[in-house]
């Protein structure tokens, strides 16, 4: 099945160029993007390398420095509360987050990235690491800062709903939540489906703008990553 979907879209993309056929090919690649979100997929990325996200890259470190500086302009020198970071990976935006909060759960799909995250560095008893897997378990507690870095882009629209729901409903009142999604191609945010699919970190962060209970407070965008913070009302 694979194979013939592959065949199938190098057919085409001569067609991609052509008005609506263009949209049309790439409504077919969101549909047909598969679930990428396994623990298989997810184990065999961190048992053929470290950092294999490139968060210890000199670009990925750019990446994490500037959504600390969007937190640093709204903490005003304050530390948040408790914070919860989803898709820690190997902790090197827990790293950045350590000194910013008191006190932080941290949490990722995978046991071995869980694993070189609490040996990164001695943690001081403020930050604590648990396996978590947001599509299929429940959030509890309340959190002043939520996290959720390059993870909303990974899943298919419903579940993208489902999880956003999730989080909000442990934020509370003008709480924060930073999100960060890798930019797609601009059709996906500009074709007539893109009301309803949910492909990529600008309809990630448009689906977080148009919820009534949330504002946008601070935003920054790279070459390929949009990053955004919100603020519960």
């Amino acid at each position: 099945m694979k194979a013939l979907y592959s065949i199938y879209r190098r057919s085409l993309r001569p067609l991609r160029h052509v008005g609506w056929l263009r949209s049309s090919v790439y409504l077919a690649s969101a549909l047909n993007k598969g679930d990428p979100w396994s623990k298989e997929r997810f184990d065999s990325e961190y048992a053929g390398r470290f950092d294999p996200w490139g968060y210890d890259t000199e670009v990925g470190r750019v990446r994490l420095t500037l959504a600390a500086q969007l937190l640093d302009t709204l903490a005003k020198g304050r530390l948040f509360g408790r914070a919860l970071e989803i898709g820690c990976a190997e902790g090197a935006f827990t790293e950045l987050l350590v000194d910013r909060c008191e006190a932080i759960l941290a949490v990722d799909f995978s046991q071995t990235a869980l694993r070189r995250a609490s040996q990164r560095r001695e943690w001081g008893g403020r930050v604590k690491f648990e396996q978590f897997d947001i599509r299929r378990q429940q959030l509890n507690g309340n959190f002043d800062l939520i996290v959720v870095m390059d993870v909303l882009d990974c899943f298919p629209t419903r579940d993208v709903k489902t999880a956003c729901e999730k989080v909000l409903r442990c934020l509370p009142y003008r709480g924060f939540l930073l999100m960060t999604g890798v930019k797609q191609a601009d059709v996906f945010d500009s074709a007539w489906w893109s009301k309803w699919i949910i492909v990529g970190g600008q309809r990630v962060k448009r689906h977080f703008l148009e919820h009534p209970r949330l504002k946008l407070a601070a935003e920054a965008e790279l070459d390929t990553h949009v990053l955004a913070v919100f603020q519960k009302a």
